[in-house]
C-alpha cells in the first residue's frame, strides 16, 4: 500500500511538472510571435508580442537603435517595450509602451528633436505622452495622447506647417484633435478626428489632392469623410470611410493604379473594399477586407512578390491571409494571419533579414 501512495505521489508530480514544461513552453512561443512589421527605406524592423523590437538592414547612420553604424544581415533584438516604430529612411522614431517616444539615426535637420543636428546611434529620449507617430527623410511628427500634433526637423518648404521655413530643432505643437499624420519628403497628411484632411508643405503634381498645385506652410483643409491617409514621395493615397482607396499625384511606375503611367492630376479612385494601404516610393502594397495582398508599381527588384516582371499599372492579386502590411523603397514586408513573416525585393543590406539573395521576387518566410 506504502509503495502505491509513493507511485502516485511520484506521477502527480511527474504529470505537474510535464504541464508546467508545457505552459513555459506555450508562453515562450506566444512571446516569440511577431505583431508589427516595418519596413524602412533599406532595412525592416519587427515587434514581437513581448514588445521586443527587432532590426535588419541598413544602418550606416544608426537608425537600427544597435548602438552601431554597422549593418545588420539577420534580424537583432535592439530594444525592448516598444509598441511602434517609424523610420524616415536614415533615422527612426521609437515609441514605447510607456509613451515614451526616442529617436535614434541621423539628423542634420534636427529630426530627432534633441535641440541638435548631430546624429547618435543609441535612442535618445525625446517626449513623453505621445500615442502615434511619422516620419519622412529629415522630418518627425508625434501625435500626443491629448490630440494635439508635435513637429520637429527640417522644413525647407513648410511641411512642418507652423507657418515657417525654419528648421524645428525641438518638438512644436502644431494643431490639435489630430488622429493620424502621414510625412514624406516635402510634405505632410494631417488627418483629424473628425476625419477631415489636411495637408501642408509642396504641392507638386496636385498630391494635396485638392484640385491644384498650390503649397503651404500651415495646414490647408483638403476634403472631409477620409479614414487613413498614406503620403508617398510624389504622390498621395486616401482611403476613405467608405473603404475605397483614392490616389493622386505623380505615377511613372504604375504605383498609383489606374492601369496607366500618367500623372493624376485629380483624385481617381484606385481600388474598392480596401483595409489599409503602404507606399514610400515607387511602388504601392495594398490589403482589402478579405485579408488578400493586391500590389502595383515598381518590381525591378521583386518588391511586388509576384515574379520578374518590371512593372505594372494596376493592382494585381499577391496572397492571401495576411494582416499587416510594409512598403520600404525596393522590399516590401508582410505580417500573415498566423503570425508568420514574409519579405521580397532588395537585399543588397540585408533588409530581407538573410544573405540568401541580392533580389528576390517572391515573397519568402523569415523565421525570426
Amino acid at each position: 500500500m506504502k509503495t502505491l501512495k509513493i507511485t502516485s505521489v511520484l506521477l502527480l508530480l511527474l504529470s505537474f511538472m510535464a504541464c508546467k514544461k508545457d505552459h513555459e513552453n506555450n508562453d515562450a512561443e506566444e512571446n516569440n510571435r511577431v505583431i508589427a512589421v516595418y519596413a524602412g527605406a533599406q532595412f525592416s524592423m519587427f515587434i514581437k508580442a513581448d514588445h521586443s523590437l527587432w532590426a535588419t538592414g541598413r544602418n550606416d547612420h544608426g537608425q537600427l537603435a544597435d548602438g552601431t553604424t554597422k549593418g545588420i544581415t539577420r534580424p537583432k533584438m535592439v530594444m525592448s517595450n516598444v509598441s511602434a516604430v517609424s523610420s524616415g529612411g536614415t533615422h527612426t522614431m521609437i515609441l514605447q509602451a510607456d509613451k515614451t517616444l526616442w529617436g535614434v539615426g541621423y539628423n542634420s535637420g534636427g529630426q530627432l528633436g534633441d535641440n541638435t543636428t548631430q546624429p547618435s546611434a543609441s535612442p535618445k529620449l525625446i517626449m513623453t505622452d505621445v500615442r502615434a507617430i511619422s516620419t519622412s527623410i529629415n522630418q518627425t511628427f508625434a501625435i500626443k495622447t491629448d490630440g494635439t500634433l508635435w513637429a520637429m526637423g527640417g522644413n525647407y518648404y513648410g511641411e512642418l506647417g507652423d507657418g515657417t521655413n525654419q528648421m524645428i530643432k525641438t518638438p512644436k505643437q502644431i494643431m490639435t484633435d489630430v488622429l493620424a499624420v502621414s510625412a514624406e519628403y516635402n510634405y505632410a497628411l494631417i488627418l483629424k478626428t473628425d476625419h477631415t484632411l489636411w495637408a501642408t508643405g509642396i504641392n507638386e503634381y496636385g498630391k494635396f489632392g485638392d484640385g491644384n498645385t498650390t503649397s503651404a506652410k500651415t495646414p490647408k483643409f483638403i476634403m472631409s469623410g477620409v479614414r487613413a491617409i498614406n503620403a508617398t514621395i510624389d504622390a498621395s493615397l486616401i482611403l476613405k470611410d467608405d473603404n475605397t482607396l483614392w490616389a493622386i499625384g505623380a505615377n511613372p511606375t504604375g504605383k498609383l493604379g489606374d492601369g496607366t503611367y500618367d500623372n493624376i492630376s485629380t483624385q481617381k479612385q484606385m481600388m474598392t473594399n480596401v483595409a489599409a494601404m503602404s507606399s514610400m516610393a515607387h511602388h504601392t502594397l495594398i490589403l482589402k477586407t478579405d485579408n488578400t495582398l493586391w500590389a502595383t508599381g515598381d518590381n525591378r527588384a521583386g518588391q511586388l512578390g509576384i515574379g520578374d516582371m518590371p512593372m505594372f499599372s494596376s493592382p494585381q492579386f499577391v496572397t492571401d491571409n495576411v494582416e499587416s502590411i510594409g512598403a520600404g523603397s525596393d522590399h516590401s514586408i508582410i505580417l500573415k494571419t498566423d503570425h508568420s513573416v514574409w519579405l521580397t525585393g532588395y537585399n543588397v543590406y540585408g533588409q530581407l533579414g538573410d544573405e540568401a539573395d541580392k533580389f528576390r521576387f517572391l515573397f519568402k518566410e523569415l523565421k525570426l
